[in-house]
């Protein structure tokens, strides 16, 4: 059981410069709403612990399977999910770290010790980010972590799909000083066969967000060639963004195909075998179109 000051995590990263202004520490917490088929880090989808088996690490000596009291791993260390008692043996013995856990619970306080070995950086732009998977979800325990960093004077930056109750986003504006908000289809029935929602909420939200903390915004367009970058959905996000008044950079960010071998590791299929990864050129045409809206773009 996650208590209201203890969060699901499964990364904290350092020295990250595209994560919001200076040099930030990125808290990464499980669980999202969407299924995005592009999804770069899938094992941030699930809102519980998961384990993953790391091929490349496993010295095949087979320790993880005999020490298995119910016999829930091949040979392949594909796990039987409705036969494993989550005991935790074949992660134990596991000597090379070819099987772990991802997600670890940790407390407000614990987190804020890590971040706060990173104070030398920020000077007077740095800070934590929240990140995910959607780290909204785990509102209860974001809110503790924020008041805590707010005390410490620690900038606060979220990065969100946007997919939450509004009364989740009005609850914690005051604690975020800036907010990344995705935008990945602005066409509510592709945008429910790309992540598995449709968007009405997600632009709700971003309307009443704008009303509260116009200028802590940013909205960000993933760009995934065959699936969302075409003329329509871009020249469609502008005229909406337009539309709502809104005058902050855009940021666009191209797809890559780092994060499929996480599948693997997971045991799931990766379900955007299609997709591209955008040109120089492309990026030029995407940044031009938004440009005709009078958007300002930056590409990460």
């Amino acid at each position: 059981m996650v208590g209201i000051k203890e969060g699901l995590v499964f990364n904290i990263q350092r020295y990250s410069i595209h994560d919001g202004p200076g040099i930030r520490t990125v808290v990464f917490l499980k669980g999202c709403p969407l299924r995005c088929v592009w999804c770069s880090n899938p094992e941030s989808q699930n809102l519980f612990r998961e384990k993953r088996f790391i091929e490349k690490r496993c010295i095949n000596c087979k320790k993880c399977i005999s020490i298995c009291p119910v016999n829930a791993m091949n040979q392949q260390r594909v796990i039987n999910l409705d036969k494993c008692l989550d005991c935790g043996a074949c992660i134990d013995t596991c000597y090379s770290e070819a099987l772990q856990y991802v997600g670890n619970i940790l407390s407000d306080e614990e987190i804020l010790e890590e971040v706060k070995k990173d104070l030398v950086f920020y000077k007077d732009k740095g800070g934590i980010t929240l990140s995910g998977g959607e780290p909204l979800l785990q509102n209860e325990f974001v809110s503790s972590l924020l008041r805590l960093c707010k005390k410490s004077s620690i900038n606060t930056v979220v990065e969100t799909s946007g997919f939450v109750k509004w009364d989740t986003l009005n609850e914690l504006a005051e604690l975020i000083d800036l907010f990344y908000y995705d935008i990945k289809h602005i066409n509510s029935k592709i945008h429910n066969e790309l992540t598995g929602k449709p968007n009405e909420l997600i632009v709700e939200n971003l309307e009443k967000l704008l009303d509260k903390k116009r200028n802590n915004v940013i909205v960000r367009i993933p760009l995934i060639k065959g699936m969302n970058c075409d003329f329509e959905n871009i020249s469609g996000i502008g005229v909406f963004l337009k539309k709502i008044n809104y005058h902050n950079e855009v940021h666009l960010l191209p797809y890559h195909r780092f994060g499929t071998g996480k599948y693997k590791q997971l045991d799931r299929e990766y379900l955007a075998q299609s997709a591209e990864i955008p040109t120089e050129n492309d990026i030029r045409n995407y940044s031009s179109i938004l440009e005709q809206y009078h958007l300002t773009t930056k590409v990460y």
